[in-house]
């Protein structure tokens, strides 16, 4: 018999996430040649609020090893396990991978076990449970199937995965309620203490059912859940299922208990949220189904917005013209709780904006959390993503511009960190391509440092890492060297008089003119370099040419990932060492 618990599943949305991925195939040389199994049974998931079908997979204490070991030696620096879950239909002719089902466009579930991992102390064996909930009554009569994997990090940001051989049996929750409901005993016993009225049983391919007096394991409550499979009921909670109604809440009243910033933003005139610097944005959780809205009014050139999705970046390039709109940053979503984020790709030299309200088909949910993780940067046109999407014969504008594409961006998203980006095309130390600017005037600000009412930023939050990508506008303009020193001297030590000396500064290096690197490093140097806790990461030059579509002094997507490849290698290894300098 299938004893089904309570045990608190991970939780997974069918069509969550049916996208591309960058995940590849299993690398041979880090010494990890096992796979999780997957187990060969299923269970109706029996949660109050939601229903669904639940399965179970092992790493073996053998696959731990080999895992650990890797990590030890630093061949790897992370790893995890998780979950494919697809309709039976759908693996027909097809690899149970991610990346066979979205080539072939199948919709599938697939996420990380994060919670609800029980280690075996006897075996040292670990077992996983996930859960596919929130089942349309149309698919309770599918057969649904599952695979398991182990994903492994190698230089913290290449994933890799090997996926279990096998598959767990394929069945439909209405099936498997069948089987629970036909499970019974004559008599009382220890396993089977619940008296019941009438029951199933199973009558060559069907299941008929019978009346009479017998013993269940599952309680009245559970029972009920099956029944529910059987004759179509969505769930068993009526509250759960409750039409939901339109919802709309003023976006900067609400900053305390709803939404959270992303990046440096304000509360600006008429009761808005500013968001004048790239990639500044907000972030929230809602219970909800249908389409997501955002009202908003963009002051200047059209803007361009990157959205996530439950963590997922959205494919779509959200643009909003000059003046107040109400923007649909997602649509058709499953009722269930999700997690949304905003964020502007374009500096405040090409438009900012303010958010007005947001409006959701159900509920808005407590603040999310923050990630554990903070990065602040400081740059320039590299930082803020200028031209990174290139569209030759046009140059910097909104349309070739995008933050979330730029190596910054890219580095917080790959080390889950929340980040600041502090900056604006053509920022200098000293000299600038806005002359007004340098980092003496943006290095406090919470938005464009020409709006009236813009407040200075208090430096409340201390930052795990700060990046630097500045000097190359300084170069270029032509700006004094032993001025440059000293301004880059005070910023470093304005940056140590607000966060303190614990905090790594690390400044980039590699992707502009050499000659001009020199009075950087003597500052770092002076300033006692790595010992201080200030660090050189040396990047790739990543200029695009003009024979190739570019400018000749930005990079191109592929440019900025390389760069935050590297950056996020230094930071790995950065803040591993000072965690271990602290034990």
């Amino acid at each position: 018999m299938k004893k089904l618990t309570f045990i608190l599943a991970l939780v997974m949305l069918l069509g969550a996430f049916a996208g591309t991925f960058s995940v590849s195939a299993a690398s041979g040389d880090v010494g990890i040649t096992l796979a999780p199994e997957i187990s060969t049974e299923t269970s109706v998931r029996l949660r109050k609020d939601s229903n669904g079908i639940r399965f179970t997979a092992t790493a073996s204490a053998e696959l731990i090893a080999e895992l650990n070991a890797s990590k030890t030696a630093g061949k790897i620096t992370e790893y995890s396990f998780g979950m494919l879950i697809c309709k039976a239909e759908d693996l027909v002719g097809i690899d149970f991978t991610a990346e066979a089902l979205t080539a072939a466009g199948k919709t599938f579930a697939d996420k990380t076990a994060r919670h609800g991992l029980k280690t075996n102390e006897k075996t040292g064996d670990v077992t996983f449970t996930t859960a596919l909930v929130n089942l349309k009554t149309e698919h309770y009569d599918v057969p649904f199937t599952a695979t398991a994997y182990v994903e492994y990090v190698v230089d913290g940001i290449e994933k890799h995965r090997i996926y279990a051989t096998g598959e767990a049996p394929v069945q439909s929750a209405k099936e498997m309620a069948y089987e629970q409901l036909a499970e019974v005993s004559p008599t009382k016993k220890k396993d089977f203490p619940n008296p019941v009225s009438s029951y199933y049983a199973k009558e060559g391919d069907v299941y008929v059912k019978k009346e009479g007096a017998a013993y269940s394991f599952y309680s009245k409550a559970q029972q009920t859940v099956f029944e529910n499979y059987l004759s179509g009921v969505l769930n068993h909670d009526p509250n759960f299922y409750r039409p939901l109604s339109p919802k709309t809440v003023p976006i900067a009243a609400h900053m305390k208990d709803i939404f959270r910033s992303v990046g440096r933003t304000y509360e600006g005139s008429n009761g808005v949220l500013s968001c004048d610097l790239t990639c500044s944005g907000i972030r929230f959780n809602t219970f909800c189904e249908g389409n997501v809205t955002v009202k908003l009014t963009n002051n200047g050139s059209t803007g361009y917005f990157t959205v996530y999705v439950d963590g997922v970046r959205q494919p779509t390039r959200y643009s909003a013209k000059a003046g107040t709109s109400t923007l649909t940053i997602a649509t058709g979503l499953q009722r269930g709780e999700h997690e949304i984020m905003l964020v502007k790709q374009g500096q405040f030299a090409m438009n900012t904006v303010d958010l007005i309200e947001a409006s959701v088909v159900g509920e808005f949910l407590a603040i999310p959390e923050e990630k554990e993780l903070f990065i602040e940067f400081y740059g320039d046109s590299i930082l803020n993503g200028s031209n990174v999407l290139l569209q030759p014969g046009k140059g910097t504008s909104p349309e070739t511009s995008d933050g979330t594409s730029a190596f910054g961006w890219l580095t917080a998203e790959r080390l889950n960190a929340d980040c600041s980006i502090i900056g604006v095309g053509g920022l200098g130390v000293v000299k600038s391509g806005i002359p007004q600017y340098n980092i003496d005037v943006l290095h406090d600000v919470c938005g464009h440092p020409d709006h009236s009412g813009v407040p200075t930023y208090k430096f409340t939050r201390i930052p795990d890492v700060v990046v630097i990508e500045l000097g190359v506008n300084d170069a270029e303009r032509g700006a004094d060297m032993d001025v440059y020193k000293q301004k880059a001297r005070a910023f470093i030590l304005k940056l140590r008089e607000v966060y303190g000396e614990d905090v790594p500064i690390i400044w980039l290096d590699g992707y502009h003119d050499q000659n001009f690197w020199g009075p950087t490093q003597d500052v770092i140097n002076e300033l006692g370099g790595e010992d201080a806790n200030i660090f050189v990461c040396k990047t790739a030059q990543v200029y695009v040419p003009t024979s190739r579509g570019g400018d000749g002094w930005h990079p191109d997507e592929e440019g900025s990932l390389r760069m935050a490849k590297k950056l996020v290698s230094t930071i790995n290894t950065i803040l591993k060492d000072k965690a271990e300098a602290a034990e």
